[in-house]
């Protein structure tokens, strides 16, 4: 129930459920307050026009980015004793496997980064997610039958009981401090990074970030054409997670 709800929340403060609100709350208004209503909807429309922006969107994310990629030097030098694979999400029911859940396309991204760390490293691999609901298995499950079956890659351990990024770090810890394994590469998006280094950090972990999938602004991205300044899914998507770790970030110093 705390769950549904959280994502509820969610849904109604992130474009574009944010948009959907504000439109609803300016129709409802017309009536009492034209002028107030005319104004929301400005406002509506310049806010998501704004967003939709690919320069907008990297601009947000890229403070969520603070952590280079990683040189092939850096992973064959590194003193890491294990690779912990953040999970993302899951396709349900997809009919070409089977009807079968799959990793959604954020978590194969992470996989794959993933796969090349190994290759690179030769470490042990922890893939870190539960959120396994009725009848469904857990995300590391799912994740780690990808990595054998697309790349040919065991999985170590598998956590499947955390929720959310900090639970992630927790029932990590308790795993691999059993095998008295505290340095890792830890694997994730890199505008996740931000929020999931303290935390394991905290836990006790010394991390070496390990970021993959960068969206945000850097000398090699940066080319501004028109392109850039018509609206697209796309950037709105990139927003959408600029804001959330954004709010995340700032939940996480609160709470963790």
């Amino acid at each position: 129930m705390e769950f549904s709800v959280l994502q509820l929340i969610k849904a109604l403060i992130f474009p574009p459920g944010l948009f959907v609100v504000l439109i609803i709350a300016a129709i409802y208004g017309l009536k009492k307050n034209q002028n107030l209503a005319k104004r929301i909807l400005q406002m509506t429309a310049m806010t998501l026009y704004l967003l939709s922006l690919p320069l907008v969107s990297e601009i947000l994310i890229t403070p969520l980015e603070p952590y280079p990629a990683l040189t092939n030097q850096a992973l064959h030098n590194t003193d890491a004793a294990a690779i912990v694979i953040l999970s993302a999400g899951r396709f349900k029911h997809q009919p070409e496997y089977d009807n079968r859940d799959v990793s959604n396309d954020v978590a194969f991204g992470r996989l794959r980064y993933g796969a090349k760390v190994y290759r690179e490293t030769q470490l042990p691999i922890l893939i870190s997610g539960g959120l396994g609901e009725e009848n469904s298995v857990p995300l590391s499950e799912l994740m780690a039958k990808d990595l054998r079956t697309s790349f040919n890659i065991e999985t170590r351990w598998q956590e499947n009981k955390s929720k959310n990024t900090a639970e992630n770090a927790r029932y990590s810890w308790d795993i691999l401090h059993a095998e008295n394994i505290s340095h890792i590469l830890l694997v994730t998006d890199a505008w996740h990074m931000r929020r999931a280094v303290p935390v394991f950090e905290k836990q006790g972990f010394d991390v070496t970030p390990a970021p993959t999938r960068f969206k945000g602004l850097n000398k090699h991205s940066f080319d501004l054409e028109f392109d850039s300044l018509l609206p697209s899914v796309k950037a709105l998507s990139t927003s959408y997670y600029a804001l959330h770790e954004l709010l995340g970030v700032v939940w996480y110093m609160i709470r963790y």
